[in-house]
């Protein structure tokens, strides 16, 4: 009979063992915050762990949620992300919650991100020969007749930079 049909919520206490986030780079895919928790209870039960109240442009991937035999202990990582190119030092609340959304644990997870490392590569110039043509040396100064006697020989033109040598072909 479906009026005698019972849904049952198995409620077990817990703690949070450790929660670490390591340092990483702004704007660099993020980094991951590290929790280990364990269950206390006697029963078999669901709980939900989430990233939260993150100060500054911080913030955190979806909650966890995930079922633990008694005195079982799991461990999980939760995406950290930064919107901005400056660094900093920031601060979040991790938080385990039983199968009914009560708070069993609290962690401060202190996060150090470092700023935006830019780079901007080769942006054109002059070069190692300041604009000019090989004469027929190398980047590292040999004589390219040296280095690659025989006029057919176009590979070692190529691997040598010996390019003023495949013109006189």
């Amino acid at each position: 009979r479906a009026d005698e049909a019972m849904f049952v919520t198995n409620v077990a206490s817990g703690r949070i063992v450790s929660a670490k986030v390591t340092a990483f780079e702004a704007l660099q895919g993020g980094g991951q915050a590290q929790i280990s928790v364990v269950s206390t209870g006697r029963v078999v039960a669901d709980f939900t762990f989430g990233v939260g109240n993150c100060s500054a442009a911080l913030s955190a991937g979806p909650a966890l949620r995930f079922s633990l035999q008694p005195y079982e202990s799991s461990k999980h990582s939760i995406k950290l992300f930064v919107s901005q190119t400056v660094g900093g030092q920031w601060r979040c609340n991790a938080t385990l919650y039983n199968a009914v959304g009560e708070i069993l644990d609290t962690r401060v997870l202190r996060v150090n991100v470092s700023n935006l490392q830019t780079n901007m590569g080769a942006q054109g110039g002059l070069g190692s020969n300041k604009g000019g043509v090989s004469k027929g040396t190398r980047d590292d100064g040999r004589d390219c007749s040296a280095t690659c006697p025989s006029f057919f020989d176009i590979l070692c033109f190529f691997t040598h930079s010996c390019w003023m040598r495949l013109m006189q072909l």
